[in-house]
Formats: C-alpha cells, structure tokens, sequence
C-alpha cells in the first residue's frame, strides 16, 4: 500500500521543473527562451523557401518539416511555461528577479508566422507605424438639417423685412 501511494505521489512530480535547485531553474530560462527564438526563426526561412518554391514535391518536404518545427516550437513554449510558473511560484523569493525577464510566451500559429514574414506582414506593420504616427481625425458626421441647402429667394418668418428704396 505505501508503495502505490509513493507511485502516485511521485507520478503527480514527475515534470522537469520541479525538485532543481535555483540555478538550474535560472539557466534552463534563458536556453529555453533561446530555443523558442531560434524555432521561430527556422519556421519564418521555412515560410520564405515555401513561397519561393515551385517544384510541388520540395513544397510537400518543406510543409511537413514546418509542421514539425512548429510542433518542437509548442512542445518547447510549453517546457518554457511550465519552468516559469514554476520558478514564480515555487521560487517566490527569487520570481521578483524572473517576472522582469521572463514573460509569458504566446505560441503563434503557422498562419500568425507567415503574415510576419511575407509582403503582407510587412505592409500591415508599417500601416501601423504610419496611422500611430500621423492619426486621422475622425470624420464628423452631418446631420441631415446641415446638408440641405435653402434657396436664397425664400425669406424666412424670423428675417426682418425688407425695405425697398426706389428714386
């Protein structure tokens, strides 16, 4: 019976961020964080040699070694997020340090990727640099009484009469 309930305590500890003395939790971050930079990387040159090739078997090759990257990519970010909620929660004393350095990781998804890389991408984030530079008042809108124009020749209730001189 102890046996099976020390199995079950030590299946729930089993991850690798638990049970390592501070200084492997902090050079276990930044290499992590390293790892995700350098997947990412290899993910966008995947994108730009998929939409500069023609040849349809090297396009299928360069699609499934995307897929994996991507996948090392997620498995990655997760062992990344699992270390720092472990440092932060585990390590409270040292998390102040890690919380400056160290923030949480959105995984993007392939399609997220490749609008970075591409022409699209590109456009769209000097759309944005150009619009929080120079912002567009917004327009204002008339009314319908603003809009519609009155003929000169109708005098008005409130106009005060007019006088006519003649020699």
């Amino acid at each position: 019976m102890k046996a099976f309930v020390l199995s079950i305590l030590t299946a729930g500890v089993a991850s690798s961020a638990v049970a390592e003395p501070w200084a492997q939790h902090a050079s276990r971050l930044p290499t992590l964080a390293k790892k995700i930079e350098d997947n990412e990387k290899e993910i966008k040159s995947l994108i730009e040699q998929k939409n500069h090739t023609e040849n349809p078997s090297a396009l299928h090759d360069i699609v499934r070694s995307l897929a994996e990257k991507h996948k090392t990519l997620a498995e990655t970010s997760a062992e990344y997020e699992t270390e720092r909620l472990h440092v932060r929660f585990k390590h409270p004393d040292r998390a102040a340090v890690v919380d400056r350095q160290y923030v949480h990781y959105k995984l993007k998804t392939i399609d997220e990727l490749a609008n970075e890389v591409g022409l699209d991408g590109r456009l769209d984030r000097l759309k944005a640099k150009v619009i929080a530079t120079f912002p567009t008042p917004a327009p204002v809108e008339k009314t319908k009484s603003d809009t519609s124009r009155k003929p000169a020749a109708v005098d008005d209730e409130d106009a005060p009469e007019r006088i006519h001189l003649e020699k």
